[in-house]
């Protein structure tokens, strides 16, 4: 089953309309290559067998010391590195950071963490716990 969904423009579709098939791109549609597609996945090849893979817009990769998005990443190890803090130490980690929200108002973060922390007359009972995300 196919359907048709409006895309936003793409470069490639100067010189002819890009597709998504199961979210995989196909490139230079045009009217034999659509039924080269037809025909393969007919024969039972899946879309990410036989789609087109975009070329990299990377042009430039800094030294290790100099960057920040290609940097070797361990899965949890930033809360390996936060264990050694307090709560309130965490909060005064983020505020210093200046982190804040993608809402309208760009909300600071660790505003909005140490006013979940503060004790009030509002405090639930020790036995109930809340998440706060966002």
């Amino acid at each position: 089953m196919f359907g048709l969904f409006k895309l936003p423009v793409l470069a490639s579709a100067i010189r002819s309309p890009p597709c998504l098939i199961n979210f995989k791109t196909f490139q230079r549609i045009l009217t034999k290559k659509v039924f080269e597609i037809i025909t393969l996945l007919k024969s039972g090849k899946n879309p990410s067998e036989i789609c087109d893979v975009p070329l990299s817009n990377i042009r430039y990769t800094p030294s290790p010391e100099r960057t920040v998005f290609f940097k070797p990443y361990t899965l949890f190890s930033s809360l390996a590195y936060l264990q050694q803090y307090n709560p309130e130490e965490i909060i005064e980690v983020i505020k210093q950071s200046k982190l804040a929200g993608r809402g309208a108002t760009f909300f600071p973060t660790g505003l909005k963490w140490q006013a979940s922390q503060a004790k009030s007359c509002l405090t639930p009972p020790e036995n109930i716990f809340y998440l706060q995300c966002g």
